[in-house]
């Protein structure tokens, strides 16, 4: 049996065999994808990433970005390289880790005492700036870092300028936010938080 379609504005004609064929092998990538989509996700969970401030490339941030993400997410960096020439703890190397949620809710006191547990503090937005900057130093796209929605598993717990701050997206929460997205807000530093894990800073380690 012989079926012809209309493809693209042409005309082509296909065997049964060649449609079953083209059908299993379009399901058979769509899967893959799916699969290799939800090993990305959460994946860097529980592990230590490297900062290290002095070695960020600066120039990266020197122009305006057209986007307004791009471009919120680039002023919090300057503002983060200027605290680190004002402040010389912000001049060290440090890592940053978001743990795996292993718990139905903690305040924003457990999550303190659980990253002292860990060596290290919850993250601030001068830390948490410098990693972003980190990771666009080191050749990740800004659309990937602002744009695109975020793959961790959980919202993070970050200390902001005037409170506390649920930062980026949520596969679990089913949030389309990107991972540099952040909502301040004061009441987390007395409730029971369900949907987030701190993020976690400690001084590298040698």
């Amino acid at each position: 049996m012989k079926v012809t379609l209309l493809v693209n504005g042409r005309e082509m004609t296909f065997s049964e065999d060649e449609l079953v064929q083209i059908v299993e092998e379009h399901f058979s990538s769509e899967n893959s994808s799916k699969e290799e989509l939800k090993e990305t996700q959460g994946s860097t969970e529980n592990q230590w990433i490297d900062v290290n401030p002095e070695l960020i490339n600066q120039k990266v941030f020197e122009k305006k970005r057209s986007d307004i993400v791009q471009e919120k997410t680039r002023l919090l960096i300057l503002e983060a390289l200027e605290a680190m020439k004002k402040e010389p703890k912000y001049r060290e190397a440090f890592q940053i880790m978001m743990p795996s949620k292993g718990w139905k809710v903690k305040t924003f006191r457990e999550m303190n005492l659980f990253a002292h547990q860990k060596g290290g503090h919850v993250t601030n937005w001068i830390e948490l700036a410098l990693y972003w900057a980190q990771k666009l130093s080191n050749g990740e796209s800004w659309e990937s870092l602002c744009n695109k929605p975020d793959t961790a598993n959980w919202n993070r717990i970050v200390v902001w300028k005037d409170g506390v701050a649920l930062v980026g997206g949520s596969v679990k929460e089913k949030s389309r936010s990107s991972a540099v997205e952040a909502d301040v807000f004061d009441y987390l530093m007395n409730i029971p938080i369900c949907d987030a894990v701190p993020s976690i800073t400690r001084k590298m380690q040698k």
